[in-house]
């Protein structure tokens, strides 16, 4: 799994991009205060069993953009 975001105009405020396993953060990429706009990019490999479930998270204070230029998420089956 893979996804990249931009923090929004927020300066002096931290955002998490997370990579959640069952609700449990298991990565994250921060995005930092010391200015606005700035990118984060966060990647892993997971051993998945049925049910699992997997999501992207906003961890912080802070809201981020993962749409249209600004960010995406992605995942690939790896047989």
């Amino acid at each position: 799994f893979t996804g990249f975001a931009i923090k929004s105009n927020a300066n002096g405020t931290v955002a998490r991009l997370q990579i959640r396993k069952n609700s449990t953060a298991i990565c994250e990429a921060r995005m930092d205060e010391s200015g606005n706009y700035n990118q984060a990019a966060v990647s892993i490999i997971l051993d998945l069993v049925a049910n699992d479930t997997v999501d992207f998270y906003a961890g912080g204070n802070t809201s981020f953009y993962m749409d249209g230029y600004y960010g995406l998420c992605s995942g690939y089956l790896i047989g």
